[in-house]
């Protein structure tokens, strides 16, 4: 299982995470297409020698190699010192590795290492190990931001869908107190546990938690609307392991509560199916609709009060997962009866 957003991510790094299987492929790549560069600036390519072209490689990708797995066991020392301190250190690391390759692979050779040979590669090690390092850097600087800007989006929306909940069910209680003051007292207490789940700062929460929100929410709306709302979950029992932003599935059961439901003066049911089918969730919420609702077919709605709430969530899941999730809502008729769906589906594999 997967998010887009973990702990490695959001810290403020020096360097990339370089042990990673694509990084170590990227820069195989990258030594292998260095080593080439390096013996065709010194052979034409009439004369041009595999046998040169191996020997550079190997010294080249043992630098790149060693030099990765040194700078990943000294990144959490990066993250404690000052750029300048840290790059220094990285610097200095990749030219001393540079310097032992290169001496080691002389004498393995049998060659008799010069002066000026040595000086010669060891300023070329330098100058491209220099390049790349602040090339690194840079990159790793505007993920930096890029996840800061993320994140604080992220609490942003989070921050706006939260009054909204508690907007909808203060409502539900004042329409209580003048009616039946100790269900509404009843129903506050209920809200209090309600809220110290929902307002934790927990930015992914377990779906089986999630649900156990949205029963609390219901519960609340089923006082008020009595039996005018009628429930149906669906949920598969190996939901406890997937995972999902905090306050995805409540708005959906609310917008089918108070869009739909509250419209009726039958009322109606409300289906709520969760499952996992080969690592894509799909959450799928159902309610019927009045025959004016103004619900469009394949388009988020732009309800007067909750159409943000849809929005919303478009956004944090585009935030969380960018292309792997998508909402869709949708309006059909059948048997006569209109029904407004939203489906949510995230790929979880990794």
């Amino acid at each position: 299982m997967k998010s887009s957003l973990s702990a490695e991510d959001t810290e403020n790094d020096l360097l990339p995470h370089l042990c990673s299987t694509m990084a170590i492929l990227s820069l195989v790549l990258a030594g292998e297409l260095l080593a080439l560069a390096l013996v065709l600036v010194q052979n034409p390519l009439l004369t041009f020698s595999w046998v040169q072209l191996g020997y550079t490689s190997m010294i080249v990708q043992w630098i790149i190699l060693l030099s990765a797995w040194a700078l990943c066991q000294l990144s959490r020392i990066f993250s404690r010192v000052s750029v300048v301190i840290g790059g220094c250190l990285a610097y200095g690391t990749v030219l001393l590795i540079a310097l032992l390759i290169l001496v080691g692979a002389w004498y393995i050779m049998d060659d008799d290492p010069s002066g000026m040979g040595l000086l010669k590669n060891m300023l070329l090690a330098a100058i491209f190990s220099g390049i790349f390092l602040r090339y690194l850097y840079l990159q790793q600087q505007l993920r930096n931001q890029q996840q800061a800007e993320l994140q604080s989006r992220i609490q942003a929306l989070n921050a706006r869908i939260r009054p909204h909940f508690l907007f909808n069910s203060m409502n539900a209680i004042a329409s209580l107190i003048p009616v039946n003051p100790e269900l509404a007292e009843q129903v506050v207490e209920n809200l209090s546990e309600l809220f110290r789940e929902s307002l934790k700062e927990t930015s992914l929460v377990p779906l089986a938690q999630e649900i156990d929100l949205c029963r609390h929410y219901a519960n609340i709306e089923k006082v008020r609307l009595g039996d005018r709302l009628q429930l149906e979950w669906s949920c598969d029992h190996v939901l406890s392991s997937v995972k999902v932003p905090s306050l995805t599935l409540q708005p959906l059961v609310e917008n089918a509560i108070c869009h739909g439901i509250q419209g009726l003066p039958e009322g109606g049911l409300v289906s709520i199916s969760t499952r996992v089918d080969k690592e894509v969730l799909r959450i799928i919420v159902t309610n019927p609709v009045s025959e004016n609702s103004d619900n469009r077919t394949d388009c988020l709605p732009e309800l007067k009060n909750n159409g943000v709430a849809l929005q919303n969530i478009a956004y944090r899941l585009q935030a969380y997962y960018g292309k792997k999730a998508s909402i869709e809502a949708k309006q059909h008729c059948h048997q006569g009866v209109n029904y407004y769906q939203v489906t949510l589906t995230i790929d979880m594999e990794e």
